[in-house]
């Protein structure tokens, strides 16, 4: 008797878990994913971050050898669900490319002009620097 008890909230609990999963799916949202932990978003630096100007470099890893990719732009949202948009700059303007919701990688750049190696393309003082590897998933 009292083992069918505890059968019956297993059950209970499980059908309330997956209807929550259930409508977080249903209504678009990635219920794990929806805001990243404390140590990866600081609020206060996502906020101060709209209309500041962002150079990104990415480096993917492969076993092919690194590909390099450098883009900037204008942030225009920062939002803990879904990253951080940029509204790019030079050979991409008019696109929205999204970061991460991770601000970790985003440094203060210092004073001066940076030159991006794939387009020759010079960015007078940016606000921060954002770098990222790109790893292909482990099998």
């Amino acid at each position: 008797m009292r083992l069918m008890r505890l059968m019956r909230l297993g059950t209970v609990a499980l059908a309330l878990c997956v209807a929550a999963v259930s409508a977080a799916l249903e209504s678009g949202k990635d219920a794990v994913r929806d805001t990243p932990p404390a140590n990866v978003w600081n609020a206060e630096l996502a906020a101060a971050l709209v209309g500041k100007t962002i150079l990104v470099g990415k480096t993917y890893a492969g076993a092919g050898g690194e590909r390099y990719e450098q883009l900037h732009g204008v942030v225009t949202k920062a939002d803990p669900a879904q990253g951080i948009a940029l509204a790019l700059e030079g050979p991409h303007q008019g696109e929205t490319y999204w970061l991460p919701p991770d601000t970790r990688g985003l440094k203060p750049a210092k004073p001066g002009s940076y030159r991006l190696r794939s387009t020759g393309e010079v960015i007078e003082d940016p606000d921060y620097l954002a770098m990222y590897v790109v790893e292909p998933p482990t099998v």
